[in-house]
C-alpha cells in the first residue's frame, strides 16, 4: 500500500489525499503489501516483474512502423521499467513525436498495479519541466 510520504500513514491506492494529515500521497513512494507472497530487490510485489531472462507479454504489434490505435506509429522502444515499455511513436492526428507506455498482460489485469499506474499518471500529469516528457492521458486498447 502506499504511504503518505508527510505522516507514513497507510493509504489505499485511490487515494487522493492523507486521512490523517492531507497531503497527496506520493505513486513512487509506496510499499510493497505485506500480505504479497515476495518481492523483488525494487520492492514490487513478484507478480508485477518479468522474472530473469523471460519475455513480459507486452502484446502484439509494437514493431517499428506498427499503427496503434490508428493513431501512432511506433518508431522504436525507448526503454523498460517495472511497469512497462515506453515507446517513441508519432502521433499521426495530430502530427507530434509522443511517447507511450504499454503495461504487460500481466500488470493490465491485476487491480492494485492498475491503481498505481493510475496514480502515476495523475501525479506526473502535474509535472511541467523542459526535461520531464509530459503526461496527457492513459487509455485503453484490446482490453
Amino acid at each position: 500500500m502506499p504511504a503518505c510520504p508527510r505522516c507514513s500513514t497507510e493509504l489505499p491506492f485511490s487515494a487522493a489525499r492523507c486521512v490523517n494529515c492531507g497531503s497527496e500521497p506520493s505513486p513512487f513512494e509506496t510499499r510493497p503489501d505485506s500480505s504479497s507472497s515476495s518481492s523483488d530487490e525494487e520492492g514490487l510485489p513478484a507478480a508485477w516483474t518479468v522474472p530473469e531472462g523471460e519475455e513480459a507479454d507486452w502484446g502484439a504489434g509494437l514493431a517499428p512502423g506498427s499503427v496503434i490505435a490508428g493513431r501512432f506509429r511506433i518508431i522504436e522502444r525507448q526503454g523498460r521499467g517495472a511497469m512497462g515499455d515506453v515507446y517513441r511513436a508519432d502521433d499521426l492526428k495530430l502530427g507530434q513525436r509522443v511517447a507511450l507506455k504499454f503495461l504487460p498482460a500481466n500488470l493490465s489485469k491485476d487491480p492494485r498495479a492498475l491503481a498505481r499506474f493510475h496514480a502515476e499518471v495523475r501525479h506526473a500529469r502535474q509535472v511541467s519541466h523542459p526535461n520531464v516528457c509530459r503526461v496527457y492521458d492513459i487509455g485503453e486498447i484490446g482490453g
